[in-house]
């Protein structure tokens, strides 16, 4: 994960869909909260009229990051101050592409490595269980286990 931790113990999610359509399980709007050791992180999407380019932000005590496909840009929390930004040109899924093949031949991980992603997945879907479910998700970590209520 990008903090270096486990998957959360707690996930709970809620959201709303306004845009219906036919066979749409997805929400327009979702708050999600995952619990884990010392700290815990809100996750908040919006997607009605919100249009691309899209992205995530992420705020911290030093600062905001921003990071989309092909940009990013971070803010310190400085007053005043001015945002780093730098922006990637180019198809990045040719690049993820051509980083995987290379990595076949070479035999070393490739950038979007199938563990990191493992991990990486597993609050998401937490999330989409307890928006599913209408509750919050227990989960253990350690044995990647769901809890019972």
């Amino acid at each position: 994960m990008y903090l270096g931790e486990q998957a959360p113990s707690l996930a709970s999610a809620s959201g709303t869909i306004y845009d219906s359509q036919e066979d749409k399980d997805a929400p327009d709007i979702v708050s999600a909260l995952f619990e884990y050791p010392g700290y815990t992180v809100s996750f908040q999407s919006v997607i009605v009229g919100n249009p691309i380019p899209y992205g995530v932000t992420f705020y911290g005590d030093q600062g905001k990051l921003y990071v989309n496909r092909n940009h990013y840009a971070f803010t310190p929390a400085e007053k005043g101050a001015d945002p780093v930004q730098k922006d990637f040109r180019g198809d990045i899924t040719a690049d993820h592409v051509r980083n995987f093949l290379d990595c076949c031949k070479s035999r070393r991980l490739p950038n979007g490595d199938v563990a990191l992603a493992a991990i990486s997945v597993q609050p998401p879907l937490l999330a989409v269980k307890s928006y599913m479910e209408r509750r919050g998700i227990r989960f253990d970590p350690e044995h990647s286990l769901i809890l019972p209520d």
